[in-house]
């Protein structure tokens, strides 16, 4: 048999990097000097100031020695590169010598990533000094991302030359000792000597890296086996383990470039050491009045390499005004549905009308009639408040999302409600409002009705908003104004107004160790699929867990089971893998009768993607079950053992909105207040709303195959070591919430430029307020104005450019051109998803008003093109109507 070959010609793209102008300048053509050291490329003096700055950029692809084998492990040679960088800043200053540098974080490079550095010389704290810090942060081409600090000391110029030198080699009364052993394999070690407590060595570079230790003051390869030296025997009263660099106090590089070392490392009465190092000719390279060694701590280094992701975000309900915003008061209203608490009423109270009828259909009935349709439609979810569990809650949940789902899908599919918008009005739904100690708890029936409302907003952008209101009078006078608004959530407490945002919490300092009771079991739910079996092995290997249980539905005879269970018991657990569908409560109660669970983490889950128009209750109670049932099961089963963690994995599709999956949106924003629910009582529960993983699961698929451009827009893939140390700062962070998601912030900057960034996204990325001057008052930038001043030939060259543009992006085609104009649409692979995207992009391009599977209905690029022309210069529908503009020029 053979392969199918696509239905579309093969893409012939060149990949050859084109040198800019700017580049070919160097670093004056930016307005920067450049900076003499292969880690530094520029320095930025600030005027008025004695500041300057000088950027660089760390990356394993150039320099593969800056990643070990172990992100967690201790590296004194990255110690002494942070050293270095700060001395090669002052070396360009005149000033050659560090008084003191200590440090901070440690400095962790990502294996497959690179890291932006910024060493910054400013102003010194007495005569003669200069303040100096090390920073990094993810590189990304843009601004606002968080910086991480490596160090801070003070600068001085260069003492006079050094008196002394180590010409005399070995030392005539050192003894040699059997130590080398002990030092890093990555050099050369030509021997070690002992004169009393002091220990010399002689240390060269292998050969590949001695040409690039030219350009450095002293390589850090060749400068951690120099400090590598701490842990021979005795050198040290106490030498730790795994120790890092402390304190350096009058550091100083008297020559650059040493490939061999001869050294010099002696002990001092304080717990500290000095350093001497000479090259070959034993003339001085480097001196060091005082290093002092610190234990490395294992959850520092954790916290530090999470915090360099910047992966890791909370949800805070942002205080905003509603008093400038717009109120129309020819707006018409209706609310359909049970109004248990008199909405209607409490509208008309403050003085906005609405019909009201016992659901859509009736609605949409009247409308056929002859009844104008409304401009905003109410559907009230104000359950009454009740504190549910067990199954009744799980049926409550079920019943309020089929609901939801009945009444979106019948709003998108009646094309009267088209330039209509459909308000899901709720009471409590949503948890933390009052921030991250509102302990308040949320209606859990109702909460999973905002995760398919957010996914429905995604698929159709302008057409739902979503209100959370704790009834009181000023909400009602709120509302008339949050509806019309650019914000497609609110939430309304009183007088005050409240919008979600996403925003960085404070990084920890360190991470704890993933423990329970000895004797407890921890159960992992899905633990034999991707990401149910990687974090097993993580608990195991990083934690020292020993008593695992994992379930699956296939349990043992999953796929990689067997030999997942076999790796884990020779590394010391208990491992016990079943069969079990946690969906059935009377099954997990006899899988888990007699056991102590000391910890769940529940990874389970089920997809059935499809646009809203193509759901059923049936397809969605079938997403809801492993998560909110199973869910719901587990805490009732396991709370009287005293849990010490309940850990939910939920998705970031529930908060962000993912086209396509409303369902399983709605799955998972319930494990998002399921989990407050829980910490408010007590319980120490988080849900982790995932973004997408890298490696394939029966969940998410592939990060490249269809599900990454339709789902998560916006972000990228996250790799199972990113992952897994997420998962330790996510649980460590004591919050019911955490969304563990790599963001893609050029991409979203992108987007920010032209309005499409999704709204609880703004925090983060910052839009553009200007817009672009007119030259002269008849002047009009936007499409419709712009085609009509063409002559037909160049409106179809435009907009039929601007469709191959759009489909060829969502499609994932590199190249602009990737799709040809005269193309069978129907041939290119769309599906109901990638068309869905394809139509929301060419809504934003044009402001027109598209149905979801537009892509269908037309032949080719050029025919949609010709479509897309013929509704924007058609007075009736053009966008300029809406502002009563003339229209004489169509």
């Amino acid at each position: 048999t053979h392969p199918d070959l696509p239905t579309y010609p093969f893409q012939g793209t060149h990949h050859w990097l084109t040198p800019s102008a700017s580049s070919a300048r160097g670093a004056s053509g930016l307005g920067t000097v450049s900076a003499s050291h292969p880690m530094l490329g520029t320095a930025v003096e600030l005027p008025g100031t004695e500041t300057v700055v000088f950027t660089g950029r760390l990356s394993a692809r150039t320099h593969p020695w800056l990643v070990g084998e172990r992100p967690d492990a201790a590296r004194p040679d990255l110690d002494w590169l942070v050293a270095e960088l700060a001395l090669a800043a002052g070396e360009q200053l005149g000033l050659g010598r560090l008084l003191g540098l200590t440090p901070q974080a440690p400095l962790v490079v990502p294996a497959s990533d690179s890291l932006q550095i910024r060493v910054t010389v400013g102003e010194g704290a007495e005569p003669g000094s200069r303040a100096v810090s090390v920073h990094s942060r993810r590189s990304e081409e843009v601004l606002g991302l968080p910086w991480i600090c490596h160090a801070t000391g003070e600068l001085a110029a260069a003492a006079d030359g050094p008196e002394w030198d180590l010409e005399a080699w070995p030392p005539a009364d050192a003894v040699p000792v059997a130590e080398s052993g002990l030092l890093p394999e990555n050099a050369s070690v030509g021997g070690v000597w002992r004169r009393g407590t002091e220990v010399f060595a002689e240390l060269a570079l292998p050969d590949a890296l001695r040409a690039e230790a030219r350009r450095f003051g002293l390589h850090p390869v060749l400068a951690g086996v120099l400090l590598g030296l701490v842990a021979v025997k005795g050198v040290l009263p106490e030498a730790p383990g795994r120790w890092r660099a402390g304190a350096w106090r009058e550091v100083a590089l008297h020559a650059s470039g040493a490939s061999v070392l001869r050294a010099r490392l002696s002990p001092r009465p304080d717990g500290s050491v000095s350093l001497l190092a000479a090259d070959a000719t034993g003339s001085p390279v480097l001196s060091t009045a005082s290093l002092r060694p610190e234990p490395v701590r294992h959850g520092v280094l954790r916290a530090t390499d999470v915090a360099q992701q910047d992966s890791l975000f909370e949800i805070e309900w942002a205080e905003t005004g509603t008093r400038d915003l717009p109120v129309d008061p020819g707006t018409t209203w209706a609310i359909v549905g049970d109004d248990p608490v008199q909405a209607r009423s409490s509208l008309m109270t403050a003085g906005r009308y609405a019909e009201a009828y016992a659901d859509l259909a009736a609605l949409t009935a009247a409308v056929q009639a002859g009844r104008a349709v409304p401009d905003v439609v109410v559907v009230p979810f104000l359950r009454e408040a009740g504190d549910l569990s067990g199954q009744e809650l799980v049926d409550a949940v079920h019943a309020a999302t089929a609901r939801a789902l009945e009444t979106a899908r019948a709003w998108v599919t009646t094309s009267v409600y088209d330039g209509s918008r459909l308000v899901f009005l709720t009471r409590g739904a949503v948890a933390g409002v009052n921030g991250a100690e509102d302990a308040s708890a949320p209606d859990l029936a109702v909460s999973a009705v905002w995760g398919l409302v957010r996914s429905a907003q995604s698929e159709y952008p302008g057409r739902f908003v979503l209100v959370d209101t704790d009834l009181a009078k000023p909400t009602w006078r709120a509302l008339d104004r949050v509806v019309a608004s650019a914000e497609p959530q609110w939430a309304l407490r009183g007088r005050t107004a409240r919008v979600p945002r996403m925003t960085r919490p404070a990084p920890a300092g360190t991470l704890p160790a993933f423990t329970v009771a000895p004797g407890s079991t921890v159960l992992i739910t899905g633990g034999t699929g991707t990401l149910g079996s990687a974090l097993a092995r993580h608990l195991v290997t990083e934690h020292g867990v020993d008593d695992l249980l994992l379930t699956s539905r296939q349990g043992p005879e999953a796929p990689g089971a067997a030999a997942l269970e076999a790796e884990l018991s020779a590394l010391g657990a208990r491992v016990r893998v079943a069969a079990c569908d946690v969906t059935d409560r009377g099954a997990l109660a006899a899988l888990l009768d007699g056991l102590r669970i000391g910890a769940v983490v529940h990874t389970a889950g089920a997809v059935d993607d499809g646009i809203l128009p193509s759901l059923t209750a049936e397809r969605l109670s079938r997403v809801l079950r492993p998560k909110v049932d199973a869910a719901v099961h587990l805490h009732e089963l396991v709370r009287e053992n005293g849990v010490e963690r309940f850990v939910l994995y939920s998705s970031a599709a529930g908060i962000m909105g993912g086209p396509g999956q409303a369902n399983y949106a709605a799955a998972n924003t319930f494990l998002d207040a399921f989990a407050h629910h829980l910490r408010s009582r007590g319980v120490p529960a988080t849900s982790i709303a995932w973004g997408l993983w890298a490696e394939a699961s029966g969940l998410s698929g592939s990060a490249t195959g269809d599900r990454r451009p339709t789902a998560l827009r916006g972000t990228r893939p996250l790799r199972s070591e990113q992952g897994l140390g997420l998962f330790d700062a996510a649980w460590a962070a004591g919050r019911s919430l955490v969304v563990a998601s790599r963001l893609d912030f050029a991409a979203l900057a992108d987007d920010a430029r032209s309005g499409a960034v999704p709204a609880v996204l703004r925090s983060l990325v910052s839009a553009p307020a200007r817009r672009t001057a007119q030259d002269t008052p008849q002047e009009k930038d936007d499409l419709p104005h712009r085609l009509a001043a063409m002559d037909p030939q160049e409106r179809e060259t435009v907009v039929t450019a601007l469709v191959r543009e759009r489909a060829g992006a969502v499609l994932g085609h590199s190249a602009p051109d990737g799709v040809a104009e005269d193309a069978r649409l129907k041939d290119l692979g769309f599906d109901s998803l990638t068309a869905l995207q394809l139509r929301t992009a060419l809504v934003e391009a044009t402001g027109l008003r598209l149905a979801a599977g537009v892509v269908f209905d037309f032949e080719t690029p050029l025919d949609l093109a010709r479509h897309l022309i013929e509704q924007l210069l058609a007075p009736a529908a053009s966008p300029l109507d809406d502002n009563g503009r003339s229209q004489d020029e169509n």
